[in-house]
């Protein structure tokens, strides 16, 4: 998990919540969408969230009404009501983080999503304790920069991506965009990569981070005509809603 060698990036495109297909039962975020995954030899790009008892749970949504049908908040939740919780009409539940790093063992890469959670000042301490002792390649990414600046001073051998949303369209400042396109937020959170929504490339910026020698994925691929079209601006991609070619 050092940040040193980062090649593991950039062998096998990375299906973002798993190779899911909700409309075949294979739920996103889901054993069965995991399993799916490493069967066709892609990397796993999930995202993670700390719950009410302090457990971590691999799930995108700030609520569970999309996925399960039930409008609760998230993060009130706790491990024992996860059970109810039944992700698109199928048998599936909420996974915790510790079943899925047992259950890809080490077998494909894993890129873990940190979302920013309010009200909880040790959820990237919990997050951590999770992660400790896993063996096999494996990275954390957020949009936050603050979540990896902590990483950076209390983890700073798991390797660490920023994030970046399309900028043109995302509702913050000015000076954030400027912030984030000029990439000014890595002075204090040091990322060791970037992923970018790919809406935003080509971009100036990115391709001299890449001129640099920095890796950058690009998010959001979601057909063959953009994998195709992305292919000369990233060194990798995380997809979903179709398959991509294989790397070699």
């Amino acid at each position: 998990m050092e940040g040193n060698n980062l090649n593991w990036l950039t062998r096998a495109n990375f299906a973002h919540r798993g190779l899911y297909d909700n409309k075949a039962k294979i739920p996103e975020n889901s054993l069965p969408a995991f399993k799916r995954a490493m069967d066709e030899g892609y990397a796993i790009a999930l995202d993670v969230q700390v719950i009410s008892d302090q457990e971590v749970i691999v799930f995108h949504d700030l609520t569970t009404e999309r996925l399960c049908n039930k409008d609760e908040r998230v993060t009130n939740l706790n491990r024992g009501e996860l059970i109810h919780y039944k992700l698109m009409k199928t048998d599936n539940t909420i996974p915790l983080l510790t079943e899925v790093l047992r259950f890809v063992n080490g077998k494909v890469p894993l890129l873990i999503v940190i979302k920013k959670q309010s009200g909880l000042k040790n959820s990237n301490l919990i997050i951590l304790n999770t992660l400790l002792g896993y063996r096999g390649d494996l990275a954390i990414q957020s949009f936050d920069p603050f979540i990896l600046r902590w990483f950076a001073k209390n983890a700073p051998l798991i390797p660490r991506g920023q994030l970046y949303p399309e900028i043109k369209i995302e509702k913050i400042s000015r000076s954030q965009k400027y912030m984030q396109s000029t990439f000014l937020f890595n002075i204090f959170s040091k990322p060791h990569f970037f992923s970018h929504d790919i809406r935003d490339m080509p971009n100036a910026f990115v391709a001299k981070k890449r001129k640099n020698g920095s890796i950058v994925l690009g998010w959001g691929v979601r057909s063959t005509e953009e994998y195709e079209r992305m292919s000369d601006f990233c060194d990798n991609i995380i997809f979903e809603g179709f398959k991509p070619p294989k790397r070699h």
